[in-house]
């Protein structure tokens, strides 16, 4: 335990007043893919594992009270 609080100590030692709050080592961005239609499941094929069905529909839990 010890041995974690010294490395506490340490990190409030480093100075990160000219940091922003968001700064991160590694360059990320939005990895996006284009939102373009494409082929849908047969209806049939989607629902043929449902555990619970009514017609065209998955039944499922009322999640809302």
């Amino acid at each position: 335990l010890q041995h974690i609080l010294d490395f506490i100590d340490n990190l409030k030692r480093v100075n990160i007043e000219n940091i922003p709050p968001t700064s991160h080592l590694m360059a990320f961005g939005n990895v996006l893919r284009e939102d373009a239609p494409g082929k849908s499941l047969p209806t049939d094929k989607a629902l043929e594992n449902a555990p619970c069905r009514e017609g065209n529909f998955f039944v499922v839990p009322k999640v809302i009270e």
